[in-house]
């Protein structure tokens, strides 16, 4: 090879080991993320309360909790339940799973409201839970009437305890 040769050699080299880098005098260039419609749909999931997917059904029988949530479905005439969740407890993502997939199961008066059960201190007090995977059935005028666990049976204790 001759000596003409090894240095258009070296030069590209050189030049393909630079084109990687950025100058020191400037700042790094930003790269924009391009969107697709995969990424898309990741985003709104993400967005999307984990209680809202699925059909009509299951995201108007299971939903979080709120104040304003009990005293809706008791104007309709519905039973509200709260769900006393954590999301690193099995039975409850077993529960909320099956309430999910089967939610032309759970009988359309009811509403089950989950609830933190590693935040919500102030109603773990009010109703006396001291357990994940607690449910509490209100009566009309949103006093505890019933309480259950569900030990990874949500569907079928629920419907046994909302008569």
């Amino acid at each position: 090879m001759g000596a003409g040769a090894l240095v258009v050699l070296l030069a590209g080299v050189a030049f393909l080991a630079q084109s990687g880098k950025q100058p020191a005098d400037q700042p790094p260039t930003e790269v924009s993320p391009t969107t697709t419609s995969s990424n898309t749909q990741a985003q709104s999931d993400q967005v999307q309360p984990k209680t809202k997917v699925g059909s009509d059904q299951a995201s108007s029988a299971l939903m979080d909790y709120s104040d304003e949530a009990v005293q809706q479905a008791l104007v309709q005439g519905k039973k509200p339940v709260l769900f006393f969740y954590a999301d690193w407890c099995p039975f409850c993502k077993q529960a909320e799973k099956e309430f999910l997939s089967k939610a032309d199961q759970i009988p359309e008066d009811v509403v089950i409201l989950k609830i933190n059960y590693d935040t919500a201190t102030e109603l773990k007090d009010q109703y006396g839970i001291t357990s994940q995977d607690t449910f509490v059935l209100l009566d009309p005028s949103g006093k505890e009437i019933k309480r259950w666990n569900g030990g990874g049976r949500g569907l079928a204790q629920l419907l046994k305890n909302v008569g």
